[in-house]
Formats: C-alpha cells, structure tokens, sequence
C-alpha cells in the first residue's frame, strides 16, 4: 500500500490534478499562502497544560490501517480524550471540503497512534477567527477511505486526472505549471526567472563548511568567503577539495545537488536530494526507449536543431572574422537527419556534420592555435582543451535540470545507455555545443586566455588553475545571457532556456505538447 501524508490529502480533495502534479510529477511551488501559512504555524505551535488537559504541537502520527501518515499542528488531550487541531491562515468563514478531509485523516491516525477513539477534530482558521468542529464519524472514514483509492489509483498510474480551468487556480501555487484547457503551454513551461550562482572550488585542498544557513570556503584553516544557501544553485568540486557533513546537509536541505569533478571538469558523482517521485513520467521516458520509432523521432529533432545551430555558430563568427565559412554541407545533412531510418545512421549523419562543422570553425581559430577537429580524452591542444570543460559544465547543468523534472539521465536517445553515463543529458545537450564553441572562440580572439594560461602535458592539454577562474566567470556570464526561444515572447536567460528544455520534454513524453528543442537564431 502506498503511504500518502496528510498534506496531499488535502491537496487532492482542492484539485486532483495538483496532487497529480506535486505527488506524482514532483512539482512543488510555495507561493504567499503557503509562506504565510509556516509563518502563522511557527508562531501558534507551542506546548502547554492546564488540569488535566495537554496541548502538543507538531505531533507525528500515522495509520497502517488506512496508510497515511503526518505531522498534526497540535494535539489537544486528557486522560480519556484526544483530537487533533488544523490552523490554516484563511480568512474563510465557511469549512471548506479539504481541510475537513485532512483533519479527518489525522483523527483516525491519531486514534490507531493513540490507541483511544478520536471522534472529532478541529480546523482553525487565523484569518477569521472561526473555529469548526469536524466529526470523524462512519461516513466521513468511508469517505477518506474512497478518496485514498483514488490516490493511490493516480499513484500507480492507473488513472490521470485532466486540469481545468476553476476559481481555485487563482490562489494556487502552481497555477503557472499547471497546463489547464487554454492550452497556455508557454507558461507552464517558462521557469521563473534565476537569480543563483555555481560555488566552484577550483582550490586544491579548500573546504566548503557550514555557517548558519551559508556555506563557507577555508583554506589552510582561514575562511576565505561565504555564500548564503539561498543564492547558491549548485556546488562544483574539483579535484582534492571537499565539503563536511554539516554543509552537505544543508545542502539537501535547500535542494542544492553538491557535483564531484575531476581537475580536468570530468564529472565524477554528485550528491542531492531525494529523486523526485515522478514514477509515472520515468515509465512514459522507458516505454519511449524501448519504442525503436518514437525515440528514433526525438532524436532526430535534437540532432537537426543541432546542425541548424552549427550554421548559426558560423554565420556569427563569420561577421567577426575575415574567413566567411560555408554551411551550404551543413544544411544538407540537416536534411538528411530528419529522414534517417535508424538511430546508427543518424549517428553517421550527425558525426558527418560535426567534422564538416569543425573543420569551417578551425578557419575562425587564432592562428597560433593548432585546432584541426575534435579530439578528447585527453584533449591535445587548448581549444580542445577548453571544449571539453565547457561541455563538462553543460552537461552537470542539463543533468540536474533533468533530475529536478523527474526524468532518469541515464537513459537517452541517441547516447548508449553505457554504465554510469548520463546518456540523456548528452542527448539534450547536443544543440547546446555550438554556443559554446562561440563563446570559446571569443575568449581566444579577444586575448582573455592566452597560450600561456595552458599546461602541455605528455597525456595531453590543460588549463592552468587561474585560467579556470577567467573561464568560469565567462561559461557564468554566457548561461545568463539571454536568447530567443520559438515559444517564449521576447527572451530567455539561457539558465532557464535549460529548465525550459527538460520541461518540455516531459510534455512530450507524458502526450500533452511536442518537444521542440532550442533553434539559434543568427
């Protein structure tokens, strides 16, 4: 029997399709109800007696007999009584249906904790001052038992509740990710606007520790600064630096995923919070990977957009650069990706372009480079050097991106689903590289890395450690700058284009809107 808390209780009975969203999709929103809402419960949730009677707060119960479970806001009680309290911030004069049914629950939860029988509870509304009483006789416990098997009915994915457009999606939270009859696809899939930078510790042997609700950076025991969680979007470790205990949990805490890379910015493991719950979509992703046609359709779409964005890589560069390049080739094998029976032959089709691509961007590299194509593992000259540690950064950005929507990046598209290989994210990171051929290319021609700021090793080149920093704040700079999108009026800071992305994706997957990945528009 799947365990539902009491919380999603009350969110099903207000809109099964929001339970729908939060409980199986893994979408959560706070708006200023909700915040208000903790704010009245940290203030009003104390513990107190008088006689006889006891009032608890914050007190965990749960029921396998109905399996739910949750935390009561507090529990009034003697020596042969007890029931539980709900305090919500409505000004409502009236009780409305889903606080009923929440408090319902946590009665005949607090009745099998307890052991004594809990006839009735209490929702308190703050706004208004109004008190109701709430029985939790016979019909109401075969009510809560009816809307537990339509839950869980929705859990298992054998039924999927539809949105519509009500009165009460004014004053939800999730209104904006909801995708109700209007079709408003833009809106439920434009994230709000990102104002969190990346921590990277670029400083062998430096400590990210905990300070309160920040995180703070030693080295050789001396805090060199501090970053407070809620501007922090993700953590980046390279090579022997670390992070404590305390500071890996505060990032849990504030969902902020903590990435293990190697020097060189080859992602090793990450760290974060609880995988999202959206069992429903990863089966959609499966049955999709195990549809030879339908996955073969995705892919094609990202390997097109990705030459349409080679072209455009080169008809930017070309305005800075006396060499004019052709895609003339380019737009030919675009083409040809569409029409590809297989994903083996749109491979050959996509490595086809990307060595025609490359050999038109080596014309557009500073003459002292000696840049002829595309080679890794090591890299053998810089702007290899550089390509490699700006796709290690997209790909850490677009796998969490994936992870938060609730889809599993380890199973793509086009990518072999090779043992520890986040193939998805490789897939929707595909038409992304081009933009960051551009930004690399203007940080050779503009002087702001030299051939001085790289390291020629026997195994192969690398950046020098002040160089990374010069080279991050600019990979920062580029995410932030903002772009056109086929479904956004105006722009999109590529940060949220990212989230965008992964979004819509799972409204291909899940039938209700196409995914079509980002074009670049020269």
């Amino acid at each position: 029997m799947d365990e539902i808390p009491f919380y999603a209780i009350n969110a099903y009975v207000y809109c099964p399709y929001r339970y729908y969203l939060e409980h199986v999709q893994g979408i959560f929103a706070d708006n200023e109800h909700i915040t208000e809402g903790r704010f009245i419960h940290s203030l009003k949730n104390k513990d107190s007696r008088w006689g006889s009677k006891t009032k608890r707060s914050g007190v965990y119960v749960g029921s396998h007999t109905y399996g739910i479970y949750g935390y009561i806001d507090y529990v009034n009680q003697d020596d042969e009584s007890a029931y539980p309290v709900e305090i919500k911030k409505s000004s409502s004069r009236t009780l409305y249906v889903n606080d009923r049914m929440q408090v319902v629950a946590e009665a005949v939860a607090l009745e099998e904790t307890l052991g004594i029988r809990v006839s009735r509870g209490v929702v308190k509304y703050e706004g208004s001052g109004k008190r109701f009483n709430v029985s939790c006789d016979e019909k109401a416990r075969e009510k809560l038992a009816a809307v537990l098997k339509d839950m869980r009915s929705i859990l298992q994915g054998i039924s999927l509740p539809k949105p519509r457009r009500t009165t009460k999606c004014n004053g939800c939270s999730l209104v904006d990710k909801c995708l109700p009859e209007d079709k408003n696809l833009k809106k439920s899939v434009t994230p709000l606007s990102e104002r969190k930078d990346s921590l990277y510790i670029l400083q062998q042997g430096a400590t990210v520790g905990k300070t309160g609700k920040s995180f703070s950076v030693s080295f050789n025991g001396e805090t060199v600064t501090r970053v407070p969680a809620f501007s922090t979007a993700r953590i980046m470790l390279y090579g022997m630096s670390s992070i404590t205990t305390p500071a890996i949990r505060l990032a849990v805490e504030e969902n902020i995923p903590v990435n293990y890379l190697t020097m060189t910015g080859s992602f090793v493991a990450k760290v974060e919070s609880a995988t999202g719950k959206n069992v429903r979509l990863r089966k959609k992703q499966y049955s999709v990977l195990d549809s030879p046609e339908k996955s073969l359709d995705i892919a094609k779409r990202v390997i097109e957009a990705k030459i349409f964005n080679q072209r455009t890589s080169l008809r930017r560069l070309s305005r800075s650069s006396k060499i004019k390049a052709s895609s003339d080739s380019l737009k030919r094998f675009q083409a040809l990706a569409l029409k590809a029976k297989d994903v083996d032959s749109l491979r050959g089709i996509e490595g086809m372009a990307s060595e025609e691509y490359f050999s038109q961007l080596a014309l557009m590299i500073p003459k002292e480079y000696s840049f002829s194509g595309r080679n890794r593992r090591p890299p053998k000259d810089e702007v290899n050097a550089l390509m490699s540690f700006a796709y290690s950064l997209l790909m850490t950005e677009i796998l969490g991106q994936l992870e938060a929507s609730g889809l599993d990046p380890y199973f793509g598209f086009m990518h072999s689903t090779a043992y520890g290989k986040p193939a998805l994210a490789l897939d929707m990171m595909e038409h992304f590289r081009p933009v960051m051929d551009v930004m690399i290319r203007n940080l050779l021609s503009s002087k702001r890395l030299a051939k001085t700021d790289f390291v020629i090793q026997s195994e192969g080149v690398f950046l020098k450690e002040k160089a990374k920093k010069t080279f991050l704040e600019a990979y920062r700079q580029r995410t932030l700058q903002k772009t056109t999108h086929q479904l956004v009026e105006g722009k999109i800071e590529y940060v949220r284009l990212f989230e965008m992305e992964a979004r819509m994706l799972c409204k291909e997957l899940l039938g209700e809107a196409a995914y079509e990945p980002y074009r670049w528009q020269a």
